[in-house]
Parts: C-alpha cells; structure tokens; sequence
C-alpha cells in the first residue's frame, strides 16, 4: 500500500467512513459524487478544525458554519494551503 492510500485509510477510519469509501466515489455518477465530496469535506473540514483547536467536543459545532467561513478559518490556521482554499471555493 503506498503512503496516499494509506492516509486515505486513515482518513476513513478517523471520519468513521466504511472502508473503501474514497475507491467507491470514483464509480459514482457525476451528481453522486459532488454530494458525497461535499459530504466528505464537511466532515473532514470540522474533525480538521476540532483537532488544530484541540477542542474535539466543538466538532459538531463547527459544522454550522458557512462553507466560505470554514475554507477561510482552516485557511488563517494553516489547515491547507491558498491554493487548496482556491479549490474547495
């Protein structure tokens, strides 16, 4: 297994994702996959914010915030990068 599918693993395993879950959103249709990467970068976006604050217990509460607001707070943290932020906006 080489390093990137051994994060995306991880990844899955730390959001809670069935295995082989990132594998299986490349043989959705198109409509599928946009949901579902949304889905994935909500949750992701929020367990990323939780662990940079060392606060996990405001998770759940991180996922109200507005996406735009939550490219850009994880963007201030040094979460990703501004290309990346230039992606998911």
């Amino acid at each position: 297994m080489d390093e990137i599918s051994r994060e995306v693993s991880n990844l899955e395993s730390l959001l809670r994702l069935p295995n082989g879950f990132y594998n299986s959103l490349m043989a959705e249709d198109d409509w599928s996959f946009v949901i579902k990467l949304s889905a994935l970068f909500e949750a992701a976006s929020g367990q990323a914010l939780a662990a940079k604050l060392q606060h996990s217990e405001i998770e759940s509460e991180l996922s109200y915030l507005e996406q735009v607001k939550k490219i850009n707070l994880i963007l201030k943290l040094n979460i990703i990068t501004k290309e990346q932020s230039k992606f998911f906006n």
